[in-house]
């Protein structure tokens, strides 16, 4: 729904509704959200991919120990419940 609400593009989204949609799933489910992935590669894989904002919910929570409220370059902007956004600071 937020691509339709926000005339945004979104890194991974439904399966097929996303380019490349199994390596980006496996990279995000199993690096970005991890602690073993550093936070300056983090924040390097967003610039790159020009992304502006990062849902973090209880999904995401789930796939590893990464703490958006912790690093700099994330800066909340909405929050309702479990769910935030958080704009990247490039």
């Amino acid at each position: 729904l937020l691509p339709a609400r926000t005339g945004l593009r979104v890194y991974v989204g439904h399966g097929h509704q996303t380019i490349n949609w199994g390596q980006k799933v496996s990279f995000v489910t199993q690096k970005f959200f991890r602690a073993s992935y550093t936070n300056a590669d983090r924040r390097q894989f967003l610039i790159n991919n020009n992304i502006a904002y990062l849902l973090y919910g209880p999904d995401e929570k789930s796939l590893g120990n990464f703490q958006p409220q912790s690093v700099p370059y994330l800066v909340p902007v909405f929050s309702d419940g479990d769910v935030s956004v958080y704009r990247v600071e490039w």
